[in-house]
């Protein structure tokens, strides 16, 4: 007998919600954690706005891209291209690299120092112009090396979000010389009332010969909700700075400010340990907060 064309119509929705449901429930028991009778602490899903972990990319290779993110991706929010080293790949490579992160929801910038170095040529325009042919969303604004006017700076950024339509992470601080407390709270403000998305602290402003100077940060917080910046941790090669130092700033970030600090410059071997430290996971792990889940 043939049904009628409402009743095979409604028999093929009930059977297309019943092999939806069972894709639901294979694609949970595939994405489910190990461990997962053991309570840790929870994160919210990517997209994040807080709890960030951004890594620089170094040059990996396609390959290992790939695999790195398939493994830890759900850890990582941010990529940046180290400095001015996206000129480098070819055209295809680096359309490859930033389609890889835009798969696994990580938002990938080129280092803000190579717009400072496009800027000194007078081709800040062009500059956009190809970040924005390559696929980026995300673009840096800082002026590490660059003398420019908070005036200027904040055209920059005005520029990046109005005519190329892109989002921006400003950095505030110098790689060459301090800068005072007051002055970087009044340029985090000004970038944040320019638009800026987030504001990176340099991370030199904040290590003086090699020694982490815990009352900046906490000068810092105290005026801007940390939820809007991004501490940078002293990337591999800055002087005086090994990886004891770098692994207890990040102790020190995640213990005072909780597990919703955003943190920058990680190289992709210390994102599972940052999560955690995060997750109270890591081997500085406290049982008393274990026993109540993790928290």
């Amino acid at each position: 007998m043939t049904l009628p064309s409402q009743a095979r119509e409604f028999h093929f929705f009930i059977r297309k919600q019943a092999v939806g449901q069972i894709i639901n429930r294979m694609e949970m028991v595939m994405n489910q954690r190990a461990f997962s009778s053991i309570f840790i602490a929870d994160r919210s899903d990517k997209p994040r706005t807080s709890g960030l972990t951004m890594i620089i990319d170094y040059g990996m290779g396609l390959v290992r891209q790939e695999d790195i993110l398939k493994t830890i991706g759900p850890y990582i929010d941010l990529a940046k291209i180290r400095v001015g080293s996206a000129a480098l790949y070819e055209e295809s490579c680096l359309r490859s690299k930033i389609s890889l992160y835009q798969h696994y929801e990580v938002a990938v910038f080129p280092g803000g120092q190579f717009l400072e170095y496009a800027i000194s040529q007078g081709k800040m325009h062009e500059y956009f112009e190809e970040v924005k042919k390559y696929g980026f969303n995300l673009v840096e604004v800082s002026n590490n090396r660059l003398e420019i006017s908070p005036q200027e700076k904040g055209k920059i950024i005005q520029t990046a979000i109005n005519r190329y339509g892109l989002k921006v992470l400003a950095e505030t601080g110098s790689k060459v010389e301090a800068t005072s407390v007051r002055e970087l709270i009044e340029d985090i403000q000004r970038n944040l009332d320019g638009g800026a998305w987030k504001v990176l602290v340099e991370a030199l402003e904040f290590f003086h010969e090699g020694v982490f100077q815990e009352e900046i940060v906490n000068q810092i917080r105290k005026v801007i909700d940390p939820q809007v910046l991004i501490f940078e941790v002293p990337t591999r090669h800055t002087k005086d700075v090994d990886i004891h130092k770098r692994y207890s700033t990040q102790a020190w970030l995640v213990r005072n400010m909780g597990i919703s600090v955003n943190i920058g410059n990680m190289d992709v071997e210390e994102v599972l340990q940052l999560e955690g430290l995060r997750r109270n996971l890591d081997s500085n792990m406290d049982l008393n907060k274990a026993q109540m889940g993790g928290l």
